[in-house]
């Protein structure tokens, strides 16, 4: 099983375009250099709140990551200006349901 996070926030008025541009940086940026990256999801809902799924292939990769400088560095100066009300949910991943499957 797979170990991330779940980001829940609000974005700020009129910076919804801001941080997808942000998402985009990061994937391009920071994702090839983060040891046990696997997904990010997220969702801008229409009345601004912001989910945000990341998942990394163990809790020992995602510690690695919630401890690096350089990805502090980057929430400050990226993420952090367009969010407020950012809460933090870490955990276990378990396998995906689909469409059209049983378990």
């Amino acid at each position: 099983m797979s170990y991330g996070t779940v980001l829940l926030a609000r974005v700020r008025p009129g910076r919804a375009d801001d941080l997808r541009k942000a998402g985009d940086r990061w994937v391009a940026e920071r994702a090839p250099v983060v040891r046990g990256f696997e997904e990010t999801w997220v969702m801008v809902a229409d009345d601004g709140s912001v989910v945000h799924a990341v998942r990394f292939a163990s809790e020992e990769d995602y510690a690695a990551l919630a401890d690096d400088p350089a990805q502090d560095a980057f929430w400050q100066q990226h993420f952090a200006p367009l969010l407020e009300d950012v809460r933090w949910i870490d955990g276990t991943w378990e396998p995906p349901v689909r469409a059209g499957t049983t378990s």
